[in-house]
C-alpha cells in the first residue's frame, strides 16, 4: 500500500516540476485558426445578404486581391446560397454584385508576463463588403471582425506557422530574463528529481 502511495507522490512531483507548456495539448496552427476565422466572418457576411435589397437577385462574388482571397473565395461558396452565388468572371450580365475585401488577416505575438516559455498569440480577420445592385444602388454591409486570442509556448511556434502565408506568421517578442525560469524552477525540478530517488531507495530498503 505504501508503495503505491509513494508512486502516487513521485507522479505529483514530476507533474508538479513540469513547465506549463510540455502538459499543453495539441494545439491549432496559425493557418487553420486564420481559415476558423475567414469561415465565421464570411458566415456574417452571408447573413447580412438577407435583406429586400436582393431578395431574389443572384450576386457576382468578386474578391478584392489579397493572399488569403482562396480562404475567402471558399468560405464565401459555402455560406452564400446557392441561387444567389455567381462568380464575377462567369458572366457579362451584370447582376447584384458583392465586393468583399480582406481588410485584416494577421497573426501577432505578445510577450506573456511572469512566463518566461509562453507568448500570447492574437490571431485576426476583418471582412468588409459591399453590394451594388442593377440600379447602381450601393449598399455598405456592416464590417466583420473575429479575433482569437491564447497562450502557446515558444518551442511550439514553428510548427504552429506557415511560412509561405505571411498572415500566418509574426516576430516573436524579445524573451524577458526571469528569475523563476531560470533560477527558481530549475532547482525545483532538480529537488524534485532527488526526493524520487530518494523515495525510490526509502521504499526498497523496506
Amino acid at each position: 500500500m505504501m508503495y503505491f502511495s509513494v508512486i502516487r507522490l513521485m507522479a505529483c512531483l514530476v507533474l508538479a516540476a513540469m513547465p506549463a507548456w510540455a502538459l499543453q495539448t495539441s494545439t491549432m496552427r496559425n493557418l487553420d485558426l486564420c481559415d476558423s476565422l475567414v469561415q465565421i466572418s464570411s458566415r456574417r457576411i452571408a447573413k447580412q445578404l438577407r435583406t429586400p435589397l436582393f431578395p431574389q437577385d443572384t450576386l457576382h462574388i468578386s474578391i478584392v486581391a489579397h493572399e488569403g482571397a482562396w480562404m475567402l473565395e471558399n468560405a464565401l461558396f459555402a455560406h452564400i446560397p446557392k441561387a444567389k452565388r455567381f462568380r464575377a468572371l462567369d458572366s457579362n450580365v451584370f447582376r447584384a454584385k458583392l465586393t468583399v475585401r480582406i481588410a485584416d488577416l494577421s497573426t501577432r505575438y505578445f510577450a506573456c508576463a511572469g512566463n518566461f516559455d509562453a507568448v500570447a498569440r492574437e490571431i485576426s480577420c476583418v471582412l468588409a463588403a459591399n453590394v451594388e445592385t442593377r440600379d447602381g444602388t450601393m449598399q455598405t454591409l456592416e464590417q466583420v471582425t473575429e479575433q482569437r486570442r491564447d497562450t502557446v509556448s515558444r518551442q511550439s511556434i514553428p510548427q504552429l506557422e506557415s511560412k509561405q502565408y505571411s498572415f500566418a506568421a509574426a516576430n516573436l517578442p524579445e524573451a524577458t530574463p526571469n528569475l523563476w525560469k531560470q533560477v527558481i524552477e530549475p532547482a525545483i525540478v532538480i529537488l524534485a528529481g532527488a526526493l524520487v530517488v530518494a523515495l525510490f531507495f526509502l521504499v526498497r530498503t523496506m
